[in-house]
């Protein structure tokens, strides 16, 4: 019954949708998707999960005096290792704009969803795609493990927002605890989208009119702690919401940590949580990196996990030499060194190869893993992604949707590199998994006859 409703539910709205002039996107379409859990039961937490989308980026219709667009979304938690489904939703997200001006469609459109899950691990994954143009889509998957809450103190995960409010709230839906707490899913933050990063925290079990320290802290990439604010909290009950803000507009672009701590009388840490984010703040220029700046203490925060997967990230700029050697270290200190003199070695140009800062690269990661997921890859193993890895933003995409003869492909452009170059992608599944078929580029795959596999 229910997935009969969602197909007339559909049906009806694509159908008003398609009246009049049709507006097609300024880019690749993306999709941004978070979560935070909250204690709930003694069997369950609640586990909150964020969408962002890019107006831009949609498809729209004219209807009447208005341009109407939609997102079509699919939540699924499924357990870890087993054949077995807790959720599988589908959620109708409308966009309606007065103009194609994008005079106010720059900014992220949010809408967010809550469920109480049962306590064990799974794994989450989201997809949405323009409901316009089908092929236009995006995932995303994160390992999700619901917990119990212990009777001590404890906090809930750390929501970055990107408003924090009391007082008359615009709409119930991101109403918590009497305050209106707007989530930022892309997790960017920087002069280009929200130069101050809210955070909402509920903490739990504390002692009422104790003297509490809360601590928050921003760290860089190499786990350096960047910028520290203290304040000194009595709170009149076991159960409470914590919030605050940092500026982070005057920090160089990259990714960043912030963690917030709650230490009790005697300076010990009791409880707290950390969420990365991402800075985008081009009007700062990147830092300088002299000989020997970056050494492995630069990775100490790193486990070994976290080591091996930025060099499989970083493995387009690997020499097959690098590659060999990474494979074989087994410790995590001989991981911390080889990055250090890889990164050291990429940053200054060594061997001939093309310079590339860390954080920047990083950044790029980022993005890649927002914009071009599917087929069960991360953006980083995409054709489009490692392009846009190794060249940065195309000066001009093509994008051509499915037709009758022929399938979905896209071009773009860099008209900067070797006095102009293109990158052909098609996608042959008609599954969003945009192949690279053809490149002017020096190095890169080159079939005149490209064109021939577009039908």
């Amino acid at each position: 019954m229910k997935k009969t409703l969602f197909l007339f539910l559909a049906i009806a709205l694509l159908q008003s949708l398609s009246i009049g002039q049709q507006y097609r996107p300024h880019g690749a379409f993306a999709f941004n998707a978070d979560f935070a859990r909250f204690r709930y039961d003694s069997t369950s937490s609640y586990v909150e999960v964020y969408y962002g989308l890019y107006p831009r980026l949609l498809s729209f219709s004219q209807v009447d005096s208005v341009y109407k667009g939609m997102v079509i979304v699919r939540t699924v938690i499924r357990k870890k290792g087993a054949d077995s489904t807790v959720l599988d939703q589908r959620l109708l997200i409308p966009v309606t704009i007065a103009d194609t001006t994008f005079r106010n469609v720059n900014t992220t459109f949010v809408t967010q969803t809550s469920y109480a899950v049962p306590f064990g691990d799974y794994v989450l994954e989201v997809a949405a795609h323009d409901s316009l143009q089908p092929t236009m889509r995006d995932s995303v998957s994160y390992s999700l493990t619901v917990h119990w809450f212990p009777s001590s103190a404890a906090s809930s995960d750390l929501e970055l927002c990107s408003e924090v409010s009391s007082g008359t709230h615009q709409s119930k839906l991101f109403e918590k605890n009497s305050l209106e707490v707007i989530p930022n899913p892309s997790l960017v933050f920087g002069v280009t989208s929200h130069p101050v990063s809210f955070y909402y925290l509920e903490l739990y079990n504390l002692h009422p009119d104790s003297a509490y320290t809360i601590k928050v802290r921003l760290y860089d990439g190499t786990n350096k702690v960047v910028r520290e604010a203290t304040k000194s909290q009595k709170y009149s009950a076991k159960d409470v919401v914590d919030v605050g803000m940092m500026n982070v507009s005057s920090f160089p672009s990259g990714r960043y940590r912030i963690g917030v701590s709650v230490y009790d009388q005697a300076g010990t840490e009791v409880c707290g949580s950390a969420k990365t984010l991402f800075l985008s703040n081009p009007h700062i220029k990147q830092p300088a990196v002299g000989a020997g700046t970056l050494n492995a203490t630069e990775f100490a925060g790193m486990t070994s996990d976290e080591l091996s997967q930025e060099f499989r990230e970083a493995q387009y700029l690997a020499s097959q030499d690098e590659t060999k050697r990474f494979k074989q270290m087994s410790t995590q200190e001989a991981k911390r060194d080889f990055l250090a003199k890889f990164w050291a070695d990429v940053e200054h140009g060594q061997d001939g190869r093309k310079q590339m800062d860390r954080n920047v690269f990083l950044h790029r990661v980022t993005v890649a893993n927002q914009r071009y997921r599917g087929m069960g890859k991360e953006g980083w193993q995409t054709d489009r992604g490692r392009v846009y890895l190794l060249y940065g933003e195309p000066e001009e995409v093509e994008r051509f949707p499915s037709g009758q003869d022929s399938k979905p492909y896209e071009i773009w452009h860099y008209y900067q590199i070797e006095s102009g170059v293109e990158f052909d992608f098609i996608d042959r599944s008609g599954f969003g998994n945009y192949v690279l078929t053809n490149s002017t580029k020096r190095g890169e795959i080159q079939d005149a006859g490209w064109q021939q596999y577009l039908h």
